[in-house]
C-alpha cells in the first residue's frame, strides 16, 4: 500500500443523483489510498443532491463541494479540472462506485512505469449489491504501445472509450477538454488523450463499477443524442483511419452500429450532413462484418435501399 505519494483529484460531477450519491461518495472517501483531493461539482441539481454532499464535506475534510448553475457532465468536468490541485485527475460518475483499491492501484502502476496515462477494466452492474473486491491484485499491469492503448479504448469488452475507468496527467488537459453542449463527449475526448500521452499502462483487473440504470443516457438517447455519438465517432474514424490504419477493423463495428442508427432515428433535415456520412459508411462496409444481429439484418436491408 502506498501511504504517501502525489495527490490525485477525484472529481465527480453530480446532477440529480439523490438515490445514489451516498454510495459513490462512500466509496470514495473510503480508499485506501489516502491523499485525495474530492471534487464534488453540483450541477444544478433540483433534488436533495447538493445537501447530500454538503453533509459529507462536512464528514471529511477531503472533500470540496462546489455548487453551480446546469452546464451538462461536460462542463462539470471541465470545471473540475480547472480547481484541481493534484498532479493526478480520476473521474466517476454519480450514480456509479468505485473499488477501495481504485486510486491506490492507478497510481501504483504509473508511478511504477512512470507513465502518464493509466487505464483499467471495468464491470457493468444492474443492482447496488457490493462485489467481491478480495482477489484484486496491483501486480497485474503492463506497459503499452501507443497504437496498443489506443486499441483497448476502442475495445468496450476491455477498457472502452470512457472517461471513468483511467487514471490521467492533469498535465494532459492543458491541451484538450470535454466538449461543452454535447452528449457522448467521452467519445469525442479520450483517444486524443490516449494519444496525448507520453506513456501508458494498463492495469488488468476491474476497479469500477458501472451502474446501468434504466433512465441513463444510454437508455434514453434521443436524436441529437445519436448525432452527438456519430459525429465523434466520425471524427474518431478518419483519425484513425489518417494515424493508426491498421486498428480501423477494430473500429467499423461500433461506425456502423452509429450510423445505422443515425438512418433511421435522425431523419429531420438538419442531420443531412452526417445521414450522407453515414450512407457512405453503410455502403462502403460489407455485411459480413462482426454485428450484432439487429444491426447485421438492418445493415443489409438498408444497403439494398440505398443501392444507387
Amino acid at each position: 500500500m502506498i501511504k504517501d505519494g502525489d495527490l490525485i483529484s477525484v472529481i465527480v460531477p453530480v446532477y440529480n443523483v439523490e438515490s445514489y450519491i451516498d454510495k459513490c461518495i462512500k466509496s470514495i472517501v473510503g480508499q485506501t489510498y489516502s491523499n485525495l483531493e474530492i471534487i464534488l461539482v453540483n450541477d444544478g441539481s433540483t433534488d436533495n443532491s447538493l445537501m447530500q454532499c454538503i453533509k459529507w464535506g462536512k464528514k471529511d475534510s477531503r472533500i470540496i463541494v462546489y455548487d453551480k448553475k446546469n452546464g451538462g457532465v461536460s462542463d462539470a468536468r471541465n470545471y473540475g479540472i480547472k480547481h484541481a490541485h493534484g498532479k493526478w485527475i480520476m473521474f466517476i460518475d454519480s450514480d456509479d462506485w468505485v473499488s477501495p483499491y481504485f486510486c491506490e492501484f492507478a497510481l501504483c502502476a504509473v508511478a511504477s512505469t512512470n507513465s502518464d496515462l493509466g487505464m483499467f477494466r471495468y464491470t457493468k452492474v444492474d443492482s447496488e449489491k457490493d462485489l467481491d473486491v478480495s482477489k484484486l491484485s496491483n501486480e497485474n499491469y503492463q506497459n503499452l504501445k501507443k497504437k496498443e492503448a489506443i486499441s483497448l479504448i476502442l475495445d468496450d469488452s476491455q477498457v472502452g472509450n470512457y472517461a471513468m475507468n483511467k487514471i490521467y496527467k492533469k498535465d494532459l488537459f492543458k491541451k484538450y477538454q470535454f466538449q461543452v453542449g454535447k452528449t457522448f463527449e467521452d467519445i469525442g475526448l479520450i483517444y486524443k488523450i490516449v494519444d496525448e500521452a507520453k506513456r501508458c499502462v494498463f492495469i488488468d483487473c476491474s476497479l469500477y463499477y458501472y451502474f446501468q440504470r434504466k433512465n441513463s443516457l444510454m437508455h434514453s438517447m434521443d436524436s441529437n443524442d445519436i448525432n452527438n455519438a456519430f459525429t465523434f465517432r466520425y471524427d474518431q474514424f478518419i483519425f484513425l483511419k489518417k494515424k493508426y490504419p491498421d486498428l480501423l477493423p477494430k473500429a467499423i463495428p461500433s461506425m456502423l452500429m452509429n450510423s445505422l442508427q443515425l438512418i433511421y432515428k435522425c431523419r429531420s433535415n438538419k442531420f443531412k450532413n452526417n445521414r450522407r456520412k453515414a450512407l457512405k459508411i453503410i455502403k462502403k462496409y460489407p455485411s459480413s462484418i462482426k454485428l450484432k444481429l439487429k444491426y447485421r439484418v438492418l445493415l443489409i436491408i438498408t444497403r439494398n435501399l440505398y443501392r444507387k
